[in-house]
């Protein structure tokens, strides 16, 4: 992947989160899920393994999950379905000098040997010069339980986490890619 792609990528993310934010004005809060399901990441160490608290959280799950689902349904029936069945979307994003890439890239790795070790599996891992992306993968027979995306990019200053959560197939997974113009999952799972 070329230095412009990594680029694409970290924009792509800031316009989805955008997306998010303008959808979710109104915080819930970090709580967990109940039960925490399988797909479910507590992003609560994370401010911890950071030292700083995160600059950036959304937190859409229950009504407000179900309300994204209900905007989407005459526009695009097959994302809306893919909503029902999500249970929480989270994202985390914490500020970052240049000079402290190496240890968010750090804090990032020690975070995907734990999935690694939690089960989940690696969709997609990047490193180049500033920036480190890896997308993570939770999987039981028969579908994907949840999404972990870790982004640390210096050009942006941040590191930014992003957790969905519920059921979904692979091919439904490009399909969150192209609504909200997330490039890794657009190129790796759009085509399956």
């Amino acid at each position: 992947m070329s230095i412009g792609m990594l680029r694409y990528i970290t924009r792509s993310r800031l316009a989805f989160i955008l997306f998010l934010i303008s959808l979710y004005p109104i915080r819930l809060g970090a709580q967990s899920l109940q039960g925490d399901p399988s797909g479910y990441v507590d992003f609560s160490e994370f401010e911890e393994r950071f030292g700083t608290e995160a600059s950036l959280e959304v937190d859409i799950r229950g009504q407000m999950l179900q309300l994204v689902a209900e905007a989407s349904r005459e526009e695009d029936p097959e994302l809306a379905e893919l909503l029902d069945r999500l249970e929480a979307i989270q994202v985390r994003g914490f500020p970052m000098l240049r000079s402290q890439f190496r240890r968010m890239e750090s804090h990032s790795r020690a975070l995907a040997d734990q999935l690694e070790n939690e089960g989940w599996n690696t969709v997609v891992k990047l490193r180049d010069y500033g920036q480190y992306v890896d997308v993570y993968a939770k999987e039981n027979e028969s579908s994907i339980e949840g999404l972990m995306m870790m982004v640390v990019d210096t050009e942006l200053g941040e590191t930014v986490l992003i957790n969905i959560v519920g059921s979904m197939q692979a091919e439904e997974l490009g399909r969150i890619g192209n609504r909200f113009n997330i490039a890794p999952l657009e190129e790796v799972m759009g085509d399956q």
